[in-house]
């Protein structure tokens, strides 16, 4: 079993996750992405917190993260379970 994190790419929803191997970089890359959101015109603007999970995986961690970085790869036939540990905001 493997551990990766995962954050939210549109606040309020768990449709589209994207995944890291450390918290710490699922932070960063959350509010990387959260700075470039706010860059865009104000209606594109994020407003809603960004939701950050440790997602346990069956599987080897370098082969998931690419597996799961794909757009149209379906993430939640491998992961065991997904646990909230954090939220980014402004």
């Amino acid at each position: 079993m493997h551990i990766l994190y995962g954050f939210q790419l549109a606040p309020g929803s768990d449709a589209s996750l994207s995944f890291t191997s450390t918290l710490e970089e699922c932070k960063a890359a959350a509010k990387e992405l959260r700075d470039e959101k706010r860059a865009l015109p104000e209606e594109d603007h994020i407003e809603a917190a960004m939701a950050l999970y440790e997602c346990r995986f069956r599987s080897d961690t370098s082969a998931l993260l690419d597996m799961l970085n794909n757009p149209d790869a379906d993430y939640k036939l491998t992961m065991i379970s997904k646990k909230l540990v954090a939220v980014v905001v402004d």
